[in-house]
């Protein structure tokens, strides 16, 4: 298997009610357009990339007017990185905030960021998206099962997504109780490289974050960044990368 390249910088959002996935390009912070990987799989094929991304649930924000937001109908997800607009970051606040009941006291009712991983078949367009009860740390418990090539991972319900080992094979299934099964395959090589960037995205988005929450949460700034710090966490090796060296 061989990669080149690195990160897409692209800004996605989900539309549930469709499925489909909806991306903006973005410059990454020296103004160059995001180069990709490339992945030689199996069968002769190849996979223009396999995405994984750390998201949050984004709900319907149509009707606010706080601060500046993408005013989402609806319900969906938002990969958390660096390159995000104002809007964007708005929108995860708002969803933050909501989901955790902390308007009024952001700090006291819990820092839990409702979302996950999704993974991104984007040869076929499938994905993978975290189930309902499913939060960040759930890319703890996810992490470790690919690093050991082994396990059964919780990503959710209602869907209920999984990942399923196969030696050097990983089966990812968007819904396990859908009649008709969606999935797709992946190396467990692919995967892990896949999931690398992930940890810095996040730190990434929190730098961000600090500078929105400054703009538009003067008195509260220091409480939302240290409740997304709280919900995020860390990994214990967060600079090692899975897919080796």
């Amino acid at each position: 298997m061989t990669a080149t390249g690195t990160d897409a910088g692209t800004s996605s959002f989900i539309d549930d009610a469709s499925g489909n996935m909806i991306q903006r390009a973005c410059l990454n912070s020296r103004g160059c357009r995001p180069r990709t990987r490339r992945y030689k799989v199996r069968l002769g094929t190849v996979r223009d990339v396999l995405i994984a991304d750390a998201v949050i649930e984004l709900s319907d924000h149509a009707g606010f007017d706080g601060w500046p937001t993408t005013r989402t109908a609806g319900f969906g997800h938002a990969r958390l990185q660096a390159d995000l607009t104002v809007e964007e970051i708005g929108s995860v606040v708002w969803s933050f905030l909501n989901a955790n009941h902390a308007f009024d006291d952001p700090g006291a009712d819990g820092s839990i960021l409702f979302g996950g991983v999704r993974i991104t078949d984007s040869t076929t367009g499938t994905v993978l998206l975290p189930g309902c009860c499913s939060d960040l740390s759930s890319r703890f418990d996810l992490v470790q099962c690919v690093a050991d090539g082994a396990g059964d991972p919780w990503l959710g319900h209602g869907p209920w997504p999984a990942v399923q080992f196969n030696g050097d094979d990983v089966r990812l299934v968007v819904d396990t109780e859908r009649t008709e099964e969606v999935a797709f395959t992946a190396g467990l090589d692919e995967v892990r490289v896949a999931l690398d960037p992930i940890e810095g995205d996040l730190r990434g988005f929190l730098a961000t974050l600090e500078t929105w929450a400054a703009a538009h949460l003067p008195g509260k700034a220091d409480v939302v960044v240290s409740c997304f710090r709280r919900g995020i966490g860390t990994r214990d090796v967060a600079d090692e990368p899975l897919g080796g060296a």
